[in-house]
């Protein structure tokens, strides 16, 4: 309930700030989303760019809502555990994040000292320069990358980031965990899940999504089940994949949708 009313449980419990936090930016975000439907509504698809502010608002409007309502759960869940671990249950979980600290980790840069961190952004960057070097044969273009278009990228990875691995890594791998009782098999099945979120005309068969949904598990539960690593290393590398998209050197940004090795986005 708390994922498709955000706040729900909240105001349940009389954490009214909270709730009202939540459901504050579920509204918020699903007027944005409307505002720009409405927009958008008489716009033949032909006419619609990757960069019109529209499409743009329309995206973030649903990303804000749904990242209220991942929070909102994510919540309701620790909520629910420190009540549960008196009886025996999660034991597995010995510290708790708190929503701010998820919201603050994609800029805990200490986290690119570790290994665990800069390989996979690191490799995701040279498979975008990779992908795009083949793609331009070697001749990049600007194509009229601006901060307008760096502030999209930046905003919609800083709410994928935060409130995907809140949702997953954060709520149902360990609820998976208390019932299975095994670490590889709540992470295999939450990437699973990860990647079945993630299917798409475009992209029909998940699997990198899948991989980078395995590794974020695997993160978690070397963290001793904490997420911020998993949470700077997915919003980063969100990051990286929205920015290669304008990167080519196409001069018509019309509808398309960019292939990366390890990503499909599409526009």
């Amino acid at each position: 309930m708390s994922v498709l009313l955000p706040g729900f449980d909240q105001w349940w419990e009389n954490q009214n700030t909270q709730a009202l936090l939540y459901s504050g930016s579920a509204i918020f975000g699903l007027g944005l989303a409307a505002n720009a439907y409405a927009a958008l509504e008489n716009t033949p698809t032909s006419d619609l760019t990757s960069r019109d502010d529209r499409v743009r608002s329309y995206m973030l409007g649903n990303q804000i809502y749904m990242s209220a309502g991942s929070f909102s759960a994510y919540h309701s869940f620790r909520s629910a555990v420190r009540t549960r671990q008196p009886l025996g249950q999660f034991g597995f979980l010995k510290k708790e994040e708190t929503t701010d600290e998820l919201l603050l980790a994609p800029f805990r840069f200490s986290f690119v000292k570790r290994p665990t961190t800069y390989i996979p952004i690191i490799g995701v960057a040279l498979l975008a320069g990779l992908q795009l070097s083949n793609q331009t044969n070697g001749a990049f273009e600007n194509n009229g990358f601006n901060v307008s278009d760096a502030g999209f990228a930046g905003g919609f990875s800083y709410l994928a980031g935060t409130h995907e691995e809140a949702l997953f890594r954060g709520y149902l791998m360990p609820v998976t965990m208390e019932a299975w009782g095994s670490e590889f098999w709540s992470n295999t099945a939450t990437a699973l899940i990860f990647s079945l979120a993630h299917i798409s005309g475009d992209n029909p068969v998940p699997w990198p999504q899948f991989t980078l949904g395995w590794y974020l598990g695997y993160l978690t539960q070397k963290n001793d089940w904490t997420l911020a690593e998993s949470i700077f290393v997915h919003t980063w590398w969100d990051v990286v994949a929205f920015t290669a998209t304008y990167l080519d050197e196409s001069k018509d940004p019309r509808y398309k949708t960019y292939y990366l090795p390890v990503a499909t986005i599409p526009f």
